[in-house]
């Protein structure tokens, strides 16, 4: 049980840590990565449209050949939108820690 605790201190200690490049972010810095989550985020909206056309494409599909590749094409954009979510997820989490940090360090915060 102790085990199982401090592993879980361990990854919110991880997960509070600014990366080194963004322990002194300045206001062009979160510009830029504003607009990265922006990019990124339209990029796995665009991934997740995708991969729900397919599934309607595919519901309606009654050739085994096409249903055959198509479930290949499946796993394929599933993946896709996956990894593309799961990149929007970090760049968001790192803009709102170097937002935090960016408050702290001009004495904006309300913390």
């Amino acid at each position: 049980m102790t085990n199982i605790h401090n592993k879980r201190l361990e990854q919110e200690a991880a997960n509070d840590m600014v990366p080194p490049e963004l322990k002194n972010p300045q206001i062009f810095d979160l510009k830029l990565m504003a607009d990265m989550e922006h990019s990124y985020k339209c990029k796995a909206r665009e991934a997740l449209s995708s991969y729900r056309c397919w599934q309607k494409f595919q519901a309606r599909q009654t050739d085994k050949i096409m249903q055959f590749y198509g479930t290949m094409e499946g796993r394929m954009l599933r993946r896709q939108a996956a990894d593309a979510c799961a990149f929007y997820w970090v760049i968001r989490r790192d803009l709102r820690r170097s937002l935090r940090q960016y408050l702290k360090q001009s004495g904006c915060s309300a913390a």
